[in-house]
């Protein structure tokens, strides 16, 4: 099945790469589908900490892509335990690392909003089971989605300001 929202994410990162001598990303490729296409649930595959792996001025930012077609909110069902323990320990690494949140709703529609490994921590701690998305649109960054030649792309540079505030340019 197709994930509409990292595919327009790839798509946006690769639009940015375009543009940004000092920019490059990858996609991680995950170790379920690994499985999944070998038929066999017994192969040894580590997991993976994120979807893409950018690096831009020097510095490394992890980003895991999280989507929903839930109207009112995000259910924390569909965060690994390890996606949010290495995002913090990539941030503590001295890396910078997000969770991307999209809303995929025909009423509502298309948002996403950023948010810091530690917020996301903190709603685990609090006991959460889901999130508002009016708490994320209180609690994160808003990425703007945008058009560009029929296609849609996703504006990336406030999860990029992070690492211009940590002394590269953007």
């Amino acid at each position: 099945m197709t994930n509409y929202f990292e595919s327009e994410f790839a798509r946006s990162l690769r639009l940015y790469e375009g543009d940004k001598a000092d920019f490059m990303w990858f996609r991680v490729p995950d170790t379920t589908m690994l499985r999944y296409a070998a038929g066999a649930n017994n192969i040894i595959a580590g997991a993976v900490p994120c979807d893409f792996i950018a690096f831009y001025g020097g510095r490394c930012l992890l980003l895991e892509c999280k989507s929903s077609r839930s109207p009112s909110s995000y259910c924390l069902d569909y965060i690994r335990d390890h996606q949010l323990k290495d995002l913090l320990k990539a941030q503590r690494c001295g890396m910078t690392s997000w969770f991307i949140f999209n809303r995929r709703n025909r009423k509502r529609g298309n948002d996403a909003w950023a948010m810091k490994p530690e917020i996301v921590k903190d709603w685990f701690d609090l006991g959460m089971k889901s999130v508002k998305w009016e708490q994320m649109m209180d609690q994160g960054t808003k990425i703007e989605r945008t058009w560009i030649g029929g296609k849609p792309y996703w504006m990336l540079r406030p999860i990029l300001e992070d690492v211009s505030n940590k002394g590269v340019s953007v």
